[in-house]
């Protein structure tokens, strides 16, 4: 048995991110069967939009609705919300689909450090200081309006 690919884990973290804001799962029910392809530097991944709002990577005779192609240096300037980023970012397909992806892409905020760690009890040293453990916690996203 095969363990999970690249796509999974992808798709795993976007619903993470949109299960943190229920809105964006909303919104992108919508779209329910439609799928998108991510072409990021040599890197492809196809994902499809369940009826939760949800993603699943794409079955590989789904049709392509839209495609996303990007540099994968584009990245970190898109993670800092550099507006000029978005702009270099190519989408072909149904446009519609297009402009909620580019909605959620720009106001869909994930705070990276509380994804990643929070404060917990924290063990006291040696020499009397004080040393904190990170834990995850959820609830680390959350959909702006436009």
């Amino acid at each position: 048995m095969i363990g999970p690919t690249p796509a999974d884990a992808a798709a795993g973290f976007i619903n993470k991110l949109t299960g943190a804001a229920p809105l964006s799962r909303e919104r992108l029910g919508k779209y329910a069967g439609r799928t998108a392809v991510f072409h990021v530097g040599p890197f492809d991944a196809a994902f499809t939009v369940q009826t939760t709002g949800e993603v699943l990577p794409a079955v590989e005779a789904a049709q392509k609705d839209l495609e996303v192609r990007l540099s994968p240096f584009l990245l970190p300037r898109l993670a800092a919300r550099d507006e000029s980023a978005f702009r270099d970012v190519r989408m072909t397909g149904d446009a519609d689909f297009a402009a909620e992806i580019a909605f959620l892409a720009k106001n869909l905020k994930w705070d990276v450090v509380r994804s990643f760690a929070t404060p917990s009890s924290g063990s006291t040293s040696a020499s009397g200081t004080s040393r904190r453990t990170f834990e995850p916690v959820e609830g680390d996203a959350h959909l702006q309006s436009a």
